[in-house]
């Protein structure tokens, strides 16, 4: 009887670790509807200049600002468990890059979390207004690699379950932002959201399917208390 209880035991906390991936208390699921409103198409604007200096590039990236001054946002993939990997889409270090390989130009989604639930519960109003994404498409290791690597074309966002917009990037190795106009949303404290980025197809690419990004960083305007 005794064996049969350990037995039984050990069952029930294996079941809990394999249904519960966790790395730094990120969790590496998240569940969503999409509403099917009618998305608008927002507008890409391609940075004018760009360097591709890679000492530059490595050291300072796109830069660092205090939007996230509480906590950055990370990005998960619910079909990967990498975290470490998925990190390079947001330390500003555009000579990193998430490679992923997708099967036949099939669409894939990433989540960008935004969680401020620890914050302290006074602190329950808006926290910041996201209005637009950058988003550097392909991989910007060195321009032969950014050459070979395959872009992203069309894509959507969503928040809330509800479309933000979609929009087509270009197939350039400078920063693209992509406005969200009226469609901007508040991060509140006390709430843990998701920003939901689905890449809905690839350019045509001699590499197997897949998509490679070497930076995504949300812009937006922080609500001084």
């Amino acid at each position: 009887m005794k064996n049969f209880y350990l037995l039984f035991l050990w069952a029930v906390v294996s079941c809990t670790q394999t249904n519960a991936p966790q790395k730094a208390n990120k969790p590496l699921v998240v569940e969503y509807n999409k509403t099917e409103n009618a998305c608008d198409t927002l507008s890409v604007i391609v940075s004018e200049t760009d360097t591709f200096d890679y000492e530059a590039d490595g050291q300072y990236g796109v830069g660092d600002d205090d939007l996230f001054s509480y906590k950055d946002f990370y990005v998960i993939d619910k079909e990967s468990s990498d975290t470490d990997f998925l990190e390079r889409i947001n330390d500003y270090n555009l000579l990193t890059a998430y490679t992923k390989a997708t099967f036949r130009n099939q669409s894939d989604t990433l989540f960008i979390i935004n969680d401020y639930s620890d914050y302290p519960k006074v602190y329950s109003d808006t926290a910041m207004i996201i209005n637009e994404i950058m988003i550097c498409n392909g991989n910007r290791n060195s321009l032969l690699t950014w050459k070979k690597s395959t872009k992203i074309c069309d894509a959507a966002i969503y928040h809330s379950n509800i479309c933000i917009g979609e929009f087509s990037l270009k197939k350039t190795y400078k920063m693209q932002t992509v406005n969200f106009g009226k469609n901007k949303f508040a991060i509140r404290y006390g709430v843990k959201d998701s920003i939901i980025f689905v890449i809905k197809s690839i350019y045509p690419s001699n590499e197997l399917g897949g998509y490679s990004i070497s930076e995504i960083k949300l812009e937006g305007e922080k609500i001084e208390r």
